[in-house]
């Protein structure tokens, strides 16, 4: 086993010039065997690029000991990176345990881990903050990565005791912690009021704007719900919300552009819940309502039924004229029918036809006489009618066929 040396109440200070103890960075780096570094504190004078003990393999044993950072320099950037990869003490596949101990100030992190087991008792991380301008809570506590096992056994103060997040990135690994760490080990986020913008019409979509606190883009996701009319809610809709899918991001608002035509599986719902799902599927406590206009909802409304009614009324519509140029040509094929029985029935009754019919009416209002030939009586037609007739037959080819005449007589009433 190879101890520090170094008593209780002595201080080392440990910077990249000033111990020879160092490499090249100021690392002490083992590779396997066993190390035990006990009661000693440690001051960081450059945390931004010093890491105090790199083990690979083997057994590190950390015990009363104190790491920190006099370095304070503000960091120009926004973003966050929420998998860092530096820290004071660097595990490579080891087996550690540190108990009684503090972590404070080291803004480049204060343990990463890629594998191994890493076990912490009694022990407390506090404002381990990179010093991101748009996330002034952000802290790097413990990094765990490499499908490691890490145990948290007690915490005795700092960022997991003080607040409830407790800063430990631990989505790659196996956590075994108390329950309100192991829920959401590394933040928990926290809602206050959130509003929305009127529809753009044009892009069909609105802004949504959160507004809380401790709100950290990682693995931090919008889930909306339609709550209908029966009071039942439907199954979410799911939003990351990152830096580079949101309008604006900080630390207490977010402001993100949603499409209307993502809630269009909603029943024209006028108003959804909206939560945070972070950590292991935990929601926010707190909800907020994401609200649009009567007369969005009535757009909205319009477009749906739209949708679903209108084939239906071009089905119908198609149907209707199809029926009615069927009636139309079973109408005309019926009427054709009996036109050609007619014409049959008439070639089979055909008859000669009158061209001409005369007829002349003579009326005798005198005495008159005809003497018929071959007899000497006079026949007296006074007060008589004499009616004749004549008719000019021909045949269907046009030709005179026969020509007949008749008369009556008839004695004419006084």
């Amino acid at each position: 086993m190879i101890e520090s040396g170094i008593s209780t109440n002595q201080e080392l200070l440990l910077s990249p010039s000033s111990s020879s103890e160092m490499e090249d960075e100021g690392m002490v780096e083992v590779s396997g065997g066993r190390l035990k570094i006990r009661a000693i504190h440690v001051i960081l004078s450059n945390s931004q690029s010093l890491t105090f003990i790199r083990m690979v393999g083997g057994h590190l044993t950390v015990e009363t000991c104190s790491l920190t950072s006099t370095s304070s320099a503000l960091s120009n950037s926004a973003d966050v990176h929420c998998f860092w990869t530096g820290g004071s003490i660097v595990l490579d596949h080891a087996t550690t345990t540190i108990t009684s101990s503090t972590f404070s100030g080291l803004s480049f992190g204060a343990i990463n881990m890629d594998g191994g087991n890493l076990t912490i008792d009694a022990s407390s991380f506090d404002s381990n903050n990179p010093h991101l301008s748009n996330f002034p809570s952000f802290r790097r506590n413990i990094r765990c990565s490499g499908l490691g096992l890490l145990t948290i056994e007690s915490l005795s103060g700092g960022d997991g005791i003080q607040t409830q997040s407790a800063w430990i990135s631990a989505s790659d690994c196996s956590l075994t912690a108390q329950e309100d760490i192991s829920r959401s080990p590394f933040f928990v986020p926290a809602l206050s009021s959130s509003s929305t913008s009127a529809l753009n019409e044009t892009e069909k979509k609105f802004h949504l704007t959160i507004e809380g606190k401790t709100l950290i883009p990682c693995s931090l996701f919008l889930e909306v719900f339609e709550k209908r009319n029966d009071g039942t809610e439907s199954l979410p809709k799911q939003f990351p919300l990152t830096q580079e899918s949101t309008i604006n991001f900080n630390e207490t608002t977010i402001t993100l552009s949603i499409p209307l035509s993502s809630l269009s599986s909603f029943d024209n719902s006028l108003e959804w819940r909206g939560y945070l799902r972070f950590g292991k599927d935990q929601l926010t406590s707190t909800s907020f309502m994401v609200k649009t206009s009567t007369s969005e909802r009535r757009k909205k409304g319009m477009m749906e039924n739209m949708k679903w009614w209108l084939p239906v009324v071009i089905s119908v519509s198609v149907l209707l004229i199809i029926v009615l140029v069927v009636v139309v040509i079973c109408c005309r094929r019926r009427r054709a029918l009996k036109f050609a029985q007619k014409v049959a029935q008439t070639d089979e009754s055909e008859q000669p036809s009158l061209d001409e019919e005369k007829m002349e009416i003579k009326t005798f209002s005198s005495a008159e006489s005809k003497e018929d030939e071959g007899s000497d009586d006079v026949i007296d037609l006074k007060g008589y009618i004499t009616l004749r007739t004549s008719a000019t037959v021909f045949g269907n080819d046009g030709t005179h066929q026969s020509t007949e005449m008749s008369s009556c007589t008839s004695r004419r009433r006084e």
